[in-house]
């Protein structure tokens, strides 16, 4: 069962949400768009609360409702012109956010060292 912890060991974290969103929609050999789609459910072209409720409930089967609340707020930093709800391209800003920050976990602070892509001249 998932906890929720502001220290990243093994809690639930939106983060967690979007890699097993990219699984899900790996598994289903389907697109980001038709899967979007599926959690659309009124078809408005954005996910709101219930529907980003209902998707980390899909991905995540035994969240707790306090689970959910604490993703629920944290999905906020996905949304990016700040209307409450998320469409389908701030998603996609997201699962690309998430696949760099998975290859390199630290965000290019320790192994910016070694010339990774990190601009440490600013």
């Amino acid at each position: 069962k998932a906890s929720i912890s502001s220290s990243g060991g093994g809690s639930v974290e939106v983060n967690d949400v979007i890699m097993k969103l990219k699984d899900y929609i790996t598994s289903k050999k389907s697109s980001m768009h038709t899967v979007f789609t599926e959690f659309d459910k009124d078809r408005s072209g954005h996910l709101e609360q219930r529907e980003l409720i209902a998707m980390f409930s899909k991905l995540i089967p035994n969240l707790t409702p306090k689970e959910k609340r604490y993703l629920l707020a944290h999905f906020a930093r996905v949304d990016l012109d700040g209307d409450g709800k998320i469409s389908l391209s701030e998603l996609r800003k997201a699962m690309r956010a998430v696949t760099l920050a998975f290859v390199d976990p630290d965000g290019g602070k320790s192994s910016a060292a070694g010339g990774g892509g990190a601009n440490n001249n600013a």
